[in-house]
């Protein structure tokens, strides 16, 4: 059972626990989920449906993911397939799959402006929620602010 105030991910956004309301809707008990990235956003998830979730990575996962930046290469994928690749990474919700979308857009992005081209949609959407939901699960973890996560981030990737 998830406890109040405690922090899960769902759906790839961290959730913090706020609460249980009983007999909720249907006579059923709904757990109160707010995501760290979006206060104003409530999601009810039935208590029976609990397996949704998952617990946040621990401090050592943590601090492993962020050694192991700059050793995660970017993707290698083609521009035609690009949307569905991001999803298809991204619905894994595996820590690493975010690092690889963050570099790829992040890289895509500098290619184009470089360019003179515009950035793509896919990529600037896929770049915002991979840093939304790694950083602030990172964030909370490891006791920083999400600015501090993406400085570090930025530090270990070379990425500026």
């Amino acid at each position: 059972m998830l406890e109040p105030g405690s922090y899960v991910v769902y759906k790839q956004q961290v959730c913090k626990v706020k609460g249980i309301i009983e007999k909720y809707y249907r006579d059923r008990d709904y757990y109160y989920l707010v995501p760290v990235t979006n206060e104003k956003l409530k999601i009810m998830l039935p208590i029976d449906q609990e397996d949704k979730t998952r617990t946040l990575m621990s401090e050592e996962e943590a601090l492993k993911l962020v050694d192991q930046i700059p050793k995660i290469p970017p993707l290698e994928i083609h521009s035609r397939n690009l949307k569905d690749s991001y999803q298809e990474l991204f619905d894994t919700d595996d820590p690493v799959k975010l690092v690889q979308i963050i570099k790829t857009t992040y890289l895509r992005s500098q290619s184009r402006i470089a360019s003179n081209k515009k950035i793509t949609t896919s990529d600037e959407t896929y770049f915002e929620k991979a840093e939304d939901y790694l950083f602030s699960e990172l964030a909370i973890v490891l006791d920083q602010s999400i600015d501090e996560i993406r400085e570090l981030f930025k530090k270990k990737s070379s990425l500026n």
